[in-house]
C-alpha cells in the first residue's frame, strides 16, 4: 500500500491507447468560456478550432496522454487550479489518417481535452469548473508563462 501512495505522489502522467471508435462528444460539464477567458485568455481563443479539429477524428484510432498539473499564478493572483489534460496524438503508422483528412502529419493532432478544477481554497474539495477542447501548443505555452506547476495538494 505504501508503494501506491508513493506512486500517486510522483506520477502525474500516463498513456493509454484508445483503439477505434474515438468519440469527442461533450454533452455535459462544458466549461463556461467567459470563466476560461479570465483564466487563460489566449488558449480560450482556440476552443472552436480545436473542437472542430478533434471531431474530424471521430470513429478513428486515437492515443491519449493523460497529465495532471497543480498550478498557481506566477503573479500575485491567489487562484490555483488543477489542470487534467487528455492530450491526443497518433502513432506514426497512422499518418494515413492525417492524409485522408487533409491534415499535415507534422502538425499532429494538437488538441487537448482540458478539465479544470479550482483549488484556491485549501480547506475545501477542488471545485470542478468544466471541460473544454483546446489547442495543445497554445495551452502549454500559456500555462508555463502564466502558472507555476506545483506539487502542493
Amino acid at each position: 500500500m505504501k508503494h501506491i501512495k508513493l506512486f500517486e505522489e510522483f506520477v502525474n502522467e500516463a498513456s493509454i491507447n484508445i483503439i477505434n471508435n474515438f468519440n469527442t462528444v461533450l454533452n455535459k460539464n462544458k466549461l463556461d468560456v467567459k470563466v476560461f477567458k479570465e483564466i487563460m485568455p489566449k488558449t480560450a481563443k482556440t476552443i472552436d478550432e480545436a473542437t472542430k479539429r478533434i471531431q474530424m477524428f471521430d470513429g478513428k484510432t486515437m492515443f491519449v496522454n493523460d497529465i495532471t498539473d497543480l498550478v498557481k499564478y506566477r503573479n500575485n493572483r491567489d487562484e490555483s487550479y488543477k489542470f487534467v489534460q487528455e492530450q491526443y496524438w497518433l502513432n506514426d503508422k497512422f499518418n494515413v489518417q492525417f492524409k485522408d483528412l487533409g491534415l499535415d502529419p507534422k502538425v499532429g493532432v494538437n488538441v487537448t481535452l482540458l478539465s479544470i478544477y479550482d483549488t484556491t481554497d485549501p480547506w475545501e474539495k477542488p471545485v470542478f469548473l468544466g471541460k473544454v477542447f483546446v489547442d495543445t501548443k497554445t495551452f502549454l505555452d500559456e500555462m508555463y508563462k502564466l502558472f507555476e506547476v506545483t506539487r502542493e495538494k
